[in-house]
């Protein structure tokens, strides 16, 4: 979520990205923290005890994420004596690399905008 504020005036101004496919919302802020988060920590499992969610959860997000981009998102190695894991694809690493690129001109628009009602209409 992008906050711009002015200090003292009590304005602010909340957004939110959202990237669709149709009529399907399927990455967001948080969606894209966890790709982030299983690609440092190379566990899905890991990845959902340190945000504080379920591992079923976390595999519906990545398997939503899947089937509403059409794209594979896990590399995935199955456990055993070397232990198991997950990374990102290639194609996930470029979602959430574009989408950091996007919530990074927002936050400059979102920004731009405060100080322009702050100027203009405070």
């Amino acid at each position: 979520m992008i906050v711009a504020t002015k200090e003292g005036s009590g304005i602010q101004c909340f957004s939110r990205i959202w990237i669709s496919k149709g009529k399907q919302h399927f990455l967001g802020g948080n969606r894209i923290a966890l790709l982030e988060k299983i690609d440092e920590v190379g566990s899905i499992n890991h990845a959902a005890k340190t945000m504080n969610i379920s591992y079923k959860k976390a595999w519906e997000i990545v398997n939503s994420i899947k089937n509403v981009s059409g794209h594979e998102i896990l590399e995935s190695k199955t456990g055993g004596r070397g232990g198991g894991g997950s990374q990102l694809t290639d194609y996930a690493r470029n979602l959430v690399k574009i989408y950091r690129s996007m919530e990074s001109e927002h936050k400059k628009l979102t920004d731009k905008m405060m100080a322009r009602i702050n100027s203009e209409i405070l």
